[in-house]
């Protein structure tokens, strides 16, 4: 029974490793997705912003 057990338990750990990596693969995924919006999205404001040269 011993073996069983253990045999379950290391069963129990790879399901829960992989569903981590599942996990952190969507949210890397998001992240990435974000990021090409907020990219999109500040291109997008310098093409409305009048081109004025800036003496600073």
């Amino acid at each position: 029974m011993g073996d069983d057990a253990e045999y379950q338990m290391e069963q129990d750990q790879l399901e829960r490793n992989e569903r981590e990596s599942l996990r952190q693969a969507r949210v890397d995924e998001d992240s990435r997705r974000n990021r090409k919006w907020e990219q999109a999205a500040a291109a997008k404001a310098k093409e409305s912003v009048p081109a004025k040269p800036t003496d600073t």
